[in-house]
């Protein structure tokens, strides 16, 4: 396989995971807006599932949301642009990567992008909605873009400290370096 074909390859791979993703994403924070009260939880399975719209100013469990707006917004829009960006490349221009790794840095690219495009659209905050937890024992309010974030940073955490080979669907090995 030639470079060109690999490079579509991994384009194409990409994109249907960013697309998908996008996807879910959006359709479930505007199920959210029109069918949510605003900070007002809807409890299920005993209250271990609550959903709950807010605004997050902040990033993941709402982290930089005291910082002065200015700070605030250029950390969380340029400074996380930059971060998207270079995701994307590397992705892209690694000269040695499997589908395994593609596939979970694209979760992490699509769920800052989700994330990034709410914070631009709607002026600086992100839809929230989404609590799990038992008792006072509970998660931040969070939302797809964050599971997407999350489920990337699992399987990379997996395939760093993994010693076993993990063979794909695509035919792709991955062996932990030692």
């Amino acid at each position: 396989m030639d470079l060109n074909t690999g490079l579509k390859k991994r384009i194409i791979f990409c994109f249907y995971i960013l697309i998908a993703s996008s996807f879910l994403d959006q359709i479930t924070k505007f199920i959210a807006k029109i069918s949510l009260p605003f900070n007002d939880a809807i409890s299920y399975l005993a209250g271990t599932l609550r959903f709950q719209l807010t605004h997050n100013n902040g990033a993941f469990l709402s982290l930089g949301a005291s910082l002065p707006d200015e700070i605030r917004q250029f950390l969380l829009t340029v400074g996380i642009t930059i971060f998207l960006i270079c995701l994307l490349g590397y992705i892209l221009l690694k000269k040695t990567i499997t589908n395994f790794e593609i596939f979970s840095l694209s979760m992490i690219l699509s769920g800052g992008m989700n994330n990034l495009f709410d914070r631009l659209y709607y002026h600086g905050y992100v839809v929230d909605f989404i609590n799990i937890g038992i008792g006072s024992l509970r998660t931040g309010i969070f939302n797809i873009a964050d599971v997407f974030i999350m489920i990337g940073s699992i399987l990379l955490l997996f395939i760093t400290y993994n010693n076993k080979d993990i063979t794909l669907s695509c035919g792709n090995s991955i062996t932990k370096k030692k």
